[in-house]
């Protein structure tokens, strides 16, 4: 298992190459889904390649943690003070030493990067995503629920 933003990011790299396998023409939008603002993985590097995308590239962030819902809520409210995993790394990020992005915390009110709510629905895949068409393609990464849910949806769709 993993999170799919490995494969996700691998694939974002090849479309920034405008010599590379998708050309220059290639457009992506993605949409991340995340527990809270502090589960995003890789944020520096999304927001990276969507800034050097020349528009191209579009992500867009939910947040699935009902407490996200919250105005001003913070999100390592909600873990444990301190917590230990016998057998497990303590060099990750953690209450005492937060990860700090690059260009700050995720954006997360209405119409910024994360400024949507809850589990990926059909409303959620129109809005993000491309029209279907002869040279759209969706590519799906995560967990397999996720797989299942958002297949059956955009199948819905006319993807």
């Amino acid at each position: 298992g993993g999170t799919g933003v490995a494969p996700a990011l691998q694939l974002l790299r090849e479309l920034l190459d405008p010599e590379g396998a998708f050309g220059s023409a290639c457009c992506a939008s993605v949409l991340f889904s995340s527990r809270t603002s502090i589960d995003v993985l890789m944020l520096d590097e999304l927001r990276n390649i969507e800034a050097g995308s020349g528009g191209r590239i579009r992500v867009r962030h939910t947040l699935t943690d009902p407490s996200a819902l919250k105005e001003g809520a913070d999100p390592w409210e909600a873990i444990p003070q301190k917590q230990h995993f016998r057998g497990r790394h303590d060099h990750f990020a953690n209450f005492f030493e937060p990860f700090e992005p690059e260009h700050g915390p995720l954006r997360t009110t209405p119409g910024q990067e994360a400024g949507l709510r809850g589990r990926i629905d059909a409303a959620m895949l129109q809005e993000t995503m491309p029209m279907p068409g002869p040279g759209v393609r969706v590519v799906l990464c995560g967990p397999q629920g996720l797989l299942d849910s958002a297949s059956s949806m955009l199948l819905a769709l006319g993807h």
